[in-house]
């Protein structure tokens, strides 16, 4: 066995570095052999016994006691078992009753260094200083347990969780921050979470799953609609203020602004289970019905070409009603590429100027005469071009110029 035992071997540093388990066990297993073998091979000790209490010395010289004792020397008094070394100039360790500035008169041990399998009791406080003097003091008492002027971090696995007044709480691969000429700072790429100290701020880089959100007010931002067994936000906490969609390579593919402004790239499909849908590309819209109080046409130039909308009007007896309205800025063209156009109405068609026909136009007409006998028309202009005023109490003369 040997007669002494290296305490900076146990240091938390070498402990961690190490990876054992059981190092503080073994720290104590050496101590403790090492006293034993100082009791069992002690020799030239000095024992003294008066009225200044019970002291416990070894002669340095057997043989000449004129030298002296050794600095290493024990003394027993009445409430106190005092050790020292360097001949009780100053005192290492004491056990027994003592004066504290706060607590006034109390027992205990007082030592350097207190090595056990159990510390045990009411309160504890521990205390140093770090790397730039300030204290750092680790308090238990009957009000909680405290830690001032440091970090708490606990490893394990290569990973890391620490609660730094610096910066907050943070957890992830080790390091999860580092320490620079600015202060303290948070390694993103090594933390999965973090919660910044001064503004709240937290970062996930994972998912966050909660049976619950709840608004400054306490107020659940959540609601289930009827039927379903999913949970969704309510609309009044979706003030998103714009909403921006973007596709793998980095290309925003849908955006709204926080005015209401909408700009997409791609094609609208809106189905609802019918065959045919309504289909958006482009400048192109196909839709099996299109309903709108008006309609405005414009030019490839953004010019305005004409409308559709609704209007007043005659509708044929002299009666203003609602009229469906086709206005154009330039005119309108009707044609059909193969058969013919019809147009019916129950009241009649009726125009407000005259009619102009090309060649070779036909005109069949059903009209009816003051007596309500119903006459009809045919007026075919080949090969000149003329004027045909459709008038009701003309249609006997008309009829006449067009046989001559």
């Amino acid at each position: 066995m040997g007669k002494s035992v290296d305490f900076s071997k146990y240091t938390y540093r070498n402990f961690v570095d190490s990876g054992a388990q059981t190092e503080v066990h073994n720290f104590i297993q050496s101590a403790l052999d090492v006293s034993k073998n100082a009791v069992l091979s002690s020799q030239n000790q000095a024992i003294s016994w008066d009225e200044s209490g019970l002291k416990l010395r070894k002669w340095k010289n057997d043989q000449n006691h004129e030298e002296g004792y050794e600095d290493d020397q024990l003394a027993l008094i009445n409430n106190n078992i005092v050790f020292t070394d360097d001949g009780f100039k100053t005192v290492k360790m004491a056990i027994g009753r003592f004066e504290d500035e706060t607590r006034g008169p109390c027992f205990g041990i007082v030592a350097p260094n207190i090595v056990g399998t159990l510390l045990a009791g009411e309160n504890l406080r521990i205390q140093t200083k770090n790397e730039e003097g300030k204290p750092i003091a680790f308090q238990v008492d009957e009000t909680g347990a405290k830690l001032c002027n440091a970090e708490f971090n606990i490893f394990a696995n290569g990973n890391q969780l620490s609660l730094n007044p610096d910066i907050g709480i943070a957890m992830g691969k080790e390091p999860v921050y580092t320490k620079t000429e600015n202060g303290v700072e948070i390694k993103k790429e090594n933390a999965s979470f973090y919660v910044n100290i001064e503004t709240g701020d937290a970062y996930f880089k994972g998912v966050i799953q909660a049976e619950d959100y709840l608004d400054e007010h306490g107020t659940s931002m959540i609601e289930t609609l009827k039927g379903e067994t999913h949970y969704r936000f309510q609309p009044e906490y979706l003030n998103l203020k714009g909403l921006t969609i973007k596709d793998n390579s980095g290309a925003t593919t849908f955006k709204i602004d926080q005015n209401g402004h909408v700009t997409m790239q791609g094609d609208i499909t809106i189905n609802n289970g019918a065959p045919n849908g309504t289909f958006i590309s482009g400048t192109n819209i196909y839709a099996p019905m299109i309903e709108s109080p008006k309609m405005i046409w414009y030019q490839d130039d953004g010019s305005k070409l004409g409308e559709m909308r609704q209007t007043s009007g005659d509708d044929g007896v002299n009666k203003n009603t609602v009229l469906l309205g086709i206005l154009s800025e330039k005119g309108i063209t009707l044609q059909a590429e193969d058969g013919g156009m019809s147009f019916g109405a129950s009241k009649g068609i009726w125009f407000t100027n005259n009619i102009h026909m090309k060649d070779g136009a036909h005109i069949y007409t059903h009209l009816t005469n003051a007596n309500g006998d119903e006459l009809t028309l045919t007026a075919y202009l080949g090969g000149i071009s003329g004027e045909i005023n459709l008038l009701k109490n003309a249609v006997k003369s008309l009829q006449e110029q067009i046989s001559n």
